[in-house]
């Protein structure tokens, strides 16, 4: 393809492919070879959606294809998890391995244009984002916990941040005051201060 270079898809960090206009396979990066386990000899070339078989099972369109096709109606419809920057797209994916543990790829896919900028084919990388997403799960989890447990203090009891912003706000609180947690957290400028005071003014937190 024109202004295409197979050689420099080789140096990206991240498994990669590219696809013409037509569908057909020009470029399966080393990375993407390690990821698959298929050699670019046996891919290259390759149509009818075959670069998916390895991830499905079988040949059906993926990311890539939508965005070859600019059909980004049907795009969002079977990617939810989509954020669109220009012609570029990113998405996040799941897989479930045979043991029942999960894999998360975060996947990033954009049109290739020639000089006159007509699409002419596209490419897609795939970045494991596993340990970042797991990372992420666990600090949700642990926050959650936390957030359970100052929930059920008996003490009335707040926390702002260093925004001086209600971050949380206990059931004994919401009892005492009448002012439900949804209603409060993420308010500032010493709103907190008006059930106790009917005017917002410093509190000792404030003073900490």
């Amino acid at each position: 393809m024109e202004g295409f270079s197979e050689d420099i898809i080789n140096f990206l960090p991240d498994p990669t492919f590219a696809i013409d206009k037509n569908g057909i396979v020009v470029a399966w990066n080393h990375e993407m070879e390690a990821f698959s386990g298929i050699p670019a000899e046996e891919m290259i070339g390759k149509g009818n959606y075959e670069y998916s078989i390895w991830i499905f099972g079988k040949p059906r369109k993926i990311l890539i294809d939508y965005v070859l096709h600019q059909d980004i109606i049907t795009l969002k419809k079977i990617y939810p998890h989509l954020l669109i920057e220009g012609q570029k797209i990113f998405s996040e994916f799941t897989m479930t391995l045979s043991d029942g543990s999960l894999l998360y790829f975060w996947i990033t896919a954009s049109p290739i244009l020639d000089s006159h900028g007509s699409i002419i084919g596209a490419i897609e990388s795939i970045r494991d984002v596993t340990h970042q997403k797991k990372s992420q799960i666990k600090l949700m989890e642990s926050q959650k916990y936390i957030g359970d447990i100052f929930n059920f203090l008996p003490d009335a009891t707040f926390v702002i941040d260093l925004d001086e912003k209600v971050t949380m706000w206990n059931k004994a609180m919401e009892d005492i005051t009448g002012v439900p947690s949804e209603k409060i957290i993420g308010k500032g400028e010493y709103e907190y201060a008006i059930p106790f005071y009917g005017i917002p003014k410093p509190l000792l937190a404030n003073l900490i």
